[in-house]
């Protein structure tokens, strides 16, 4: 698409979620003086007791903050259509500070939650479990740019540091590391010699290159592909007027990435990895980067060791990173890794709390590691929490199946198909409910779901990576059931990578058609 073009065809897409509460209390004032100093001074030193002096002081020592999230800037500009630029701001803050290891910075996917205000700092910082926060705003006036931040206890809502910053649009990154780095040395952070250069890594960049980068940063936020096509668009224009700036190549191989994998077109992968390859070349520090370059490397290349070594840089490079840790979570779940898998999974839930997928993918982690109870527990929390993901129903269905809680997995499975009966992903919903009739005895009804299927695949309909082969195992038809995964193969079905949480696995290796199949797909043993 022309890059001219592209505010038109972004149109449909409304990037203002919001505005949040610009209003904040003032710190309240201290009562008026009873005694004179001298009085005050005499008791205090008599007394000697710290607390007793907080309290007639008005305060409490502040403790540690080694916890942080920063919550969506506030847009001063007259204009409201620069919300994107204040949402970028705060995305890129984040990022900068989740670089430093000894800091746990929450995901802007959940710190973006909190946009539209109505909650108590103290009530945000529960929820995150996190002991600060930070608040800003954004006003931008021609090329000039104004941060102001502020730094605040979640627990007690007080106030700790706050400034005001400002420089000319072409300066922004270099402005960005500037907070970043004054949020590091309030909270008095060791900073180790890679966290010192990542912190002054700001560079000059060109403003209309930045204003695409933020507007395509906001596009990749969305769900569906129409948003990160369009998002595609932006960070082209980006690379187009700045070529050897590295972050748009990151971001854009992100998002061919999520086409590919999320979107059905492997043919994007090839482009993730040429995206995510030059990026790190210009700067191996961005974990965004080596994050997509596996991403790809695993589903597409089938390339275990290298995807694992690349995740394992981009934690190394942003512990906080909490994509990174949810893909290697993946992998290592892939690859019958069990304990690690789970404290990677864990860890990123910890980073992300609010994210539906990952908490699914947290109990799917827990299940394919055979720990059900614990799975059943985390999806029917989430459940609670997300009525209305029916991606959660149709885990909890899978999950109960492998517990041959039949009643319980069908129930689930169902309502997962009725939710999302006009996804075009609804036939891994019809399979896995065939599947579930099959074990639980219902065979006519297996056999309808299958018949039905079959009919629509006759009439040219797509079934989608997965296919038929788990029905056509279930119901121990192996010759077509092994027809369908040489499809498979042959489609580079991400599916495939997964068979080791199967709980037919180790049973099926010893037909030696699964076995070469497992071989090819290089699933570690």
């Amino acid at each position: 698409m022309p890059v001219d073009n592209i505010e038109t065809a972004s149109a449909a897409l409304d990037l203002r979620i919001g505005v949040h509460d610009q209003g904040r209390r003032p710190w309240p004032p201290r009562p008026a003086a009873i005694i004179s100093i001298a009085v005050l001074a005499a008791i205090i030193v008599f007394l000697s007791v710290s607390r007793i002096r907080e309290r007639l002081l008005g305060g409490t020592a502040a403790s540690p903050i080694r916890s942080l999230a920063v919550l969506p800037f506030i847009n001063l500009s007259a204009d409201p259509a620069q919300e994107y630029f204040s949402d970028g701001m705060t995305d890129t803050l984040i990022t900068d500070l989740a670089q430093l290891g000894s800091l746990k910075v929450i995901s802007r996917t959940s710190a973006m939650r909190y946009k539209k205000g109505g909650k108590a700092l103290p009530e945000i910082a529960r929820e995150l479990n996190v002991d600060g926060i930070v608040e800003g705003t954004v006003q931008r006036s021609g090329d000039r740019v104004r941060i102001t931040a502020q730094l605040i206890q979640g627990s007690s809502d007080r106030h700790l540091w706050a400034n005001t910053y400002e420089r000319n649009l072409r300066d922004v990154l270099v402005l960005q590391d500037e907070v970043a780095r004054a949020i590091a040395a309030e909270l008095k952070l060791k900073l180790t010699p890679q966290e010192q250069v990542q912190l002054r890594g700001g560079r000059a960049v060109n403003p209309q290159a930045y204003e695409a980068y933020l507007r395509g940063l906001v596009y990749s936020r969305h769900e569906g592909v129409q948003a990160k096509r369009t998002s595609l668009d932006y960070f082209n224009r980006a690379i187009q007027l700045d070529p050897q700036w590295a972050e748009p190549h990151a971001q854009l191989a992100r998002a061919y990435d999520w086409i590919a994998g999320t979107g059905g077109h492997p043919e994007f992968y090839p482009k993730a990895k040429a995206a995510a390859m030059t990026a790190i070349d210009m700067d191996d520090s961005l974990a965004e980067a080596h994050t997509a370059l596996a991403f790809a490397l695993l589903n597409y290349d089938w390339a275990w060791g290298r995807a694992a070594r690349e995740y394992q840089r981009a934690i190394e490079l942003n512990p906080n990173y909490s994509e990174a840790h949810h893909s290697y979570a993946e992998l290592l779940m892939a690859s019958g890794r069990s304990n690690e898998a789970a404290a990677e999974i864990r860890r990123a839930e910890e980073l992300d709390p609010l994210l539906p997928a990952l908490r699914v993918n947290v109990g799917m982690v827990y299940s394919c590691a055979g720990q059900h109870d614990e799975a059943i527990e985390q999806l029917r929390n989430t459940a609670q929490l997300n009525p209305d993901y029916d991606v959660v129903y149709s885990a909890l269905g899978v999950v109960y199946l492998r517990k041959a809680m039949y009643p319980e997995a069908i129930a689930n499975l169902e309502k997962a198909l009725d939710m999302d009966k006009d996804d075009p992903d609804v036939v891994l919903d019809i399979v896995e409910l065939a599947y579930g009739y099959d074990a639980a005895g219902r065979k006519k009804e297996a056999r309808k779901l299958l018949a039905t299927l079959e009919r629509e695949e006759a009439n040219g309909r797509d079934l989608g990576d997965i296919g038929l082969y788990p029905i056509y195992f279930a119901l121990d038809e192996k010759d077509r059931a092994f027809d369908w995964m040489e499809q498979a193969l042959k489609r580079k079905s991400e599916a495939l990578l997964y068979l080791r949480c199967w709980p037919e696995f180790n049973r099926m290796l010893g037909d030696p058609r699964f076995t070469d199949i497992v071989r090819r797909v290089g699933i570690p043993q």
